[in-house]
């Protein structure tokens, strides 16, 4: 599977370069003749030529063992933040029981 690392592009009129970093995340150029969309879930480009970009994505394919241990360090991620959460709640909440007090 081919994951997005970066979503971006070079205006060829302008000379900005634009990037999408999240999905629906379109941006268009200061002049407006191309944009760029989708973040790190798909590459969608908008424009009247196109040569009208220069095209500066990165991609990379990954194999599925690579993604199923990348997605189980975002869960091991996800449950660490969830408890530091708990445990960060809890103190709150005891200092203000101690602050009623």
């Amino acid at each position: 599977m081919i994951k997005i690392i970066t979503n971006k592009i070079q205006c060829r009129h302008c000379g900005d370069i634009i990037e999408s970093t999240y999905t629906h995340d379109w941006k268009k150029c200061s002049c407006g003749k191309v944009s760029v969309d989708g973040g790190h879930e798909y590459m969608r480009r908008s424009y009247y030529k196109e040569d009208d970009y220069i095209e500066l994505s990165e991609s990379r394919e990954y194999t599925q063992q690579e993604l199923d241990e990348i997605e189980e360090r975002k869960r091991q991620r996800k449950e660490e933040n969830e408890k530091l959460f708990y445990e960060i709640m809890t103190i709150l909440d005891q200092r203000k029981q101690k602050e009623a007090e």
